[in-house]
């Protein structure tokens, strides 16, 4: 029994280590760029995600139809306000993916300040304080974004 419960508290250990790893986790970088900080409504913003390669050699992974997932939460509740009600559509298709030395993979949307929450591609997000974050999944790779701050006056 002892030897169960060992097995699972390290299956456990790694697994929460592997699936929560940050920023900066080996040659692949994730970073999240917003270029306002503050937008009125009736403004936009433009959010830049970015899967950068900074190692000296190329990078193999294996993805789905998710490979970089954005995301905007609503300060301080953390609730998810894009995409709309938290939920991404993405297909089950596998393929394999190679970021050469120093290359790149780049997604933008728009946020706009409204009066109300919207739909749609891009966001819509009322008045607030909100974080930006994405993450990026592969068989291989786990990575998360340093949030970004974002206010909408």
């Amino acid at each position: 029994m002892r030897q169960l419960l060992a097995l699972l508290t390290l299956a456990t250990t790694f697994a929460c280590a592997r699936d929560s790893a940050g920023p900066r986790a080996g040659p692949l970088v994730l970073d999240v760029d917003v270029n306002r900080a503050v937008i009125g409504v009736g403004d936009t913003a433009t959010v830049t995600v970015r899967l950068r390669n900074r190692g000296p050699f190329p990078v193999s992974f294996t993805t789905g139809g998710c490979m970089v997932l954005p995301y905007i939460s609503a300060e301080p509740s953390g609730e998810i306000v894009y995409p709309t009600g938290g939920k991404w559509v993405c297909t089950l298709e596998l393929r394999r993916m190679t970021l050469e030395a120093g290359g790149e993979e780049t997604l933008q949307f728009r946020v706009r300040g409204a009066a109300d929450s919207g739909s749609g591609r891009d966001a819509t997000l009322p008045r607030g304080t909100y974080l930006v974050q994405a993450t990026f999944w592969s068989q291989e790779f786990r990575l998360r974004a340093e949030p970004v701050a974002l206010t909408v006056e």
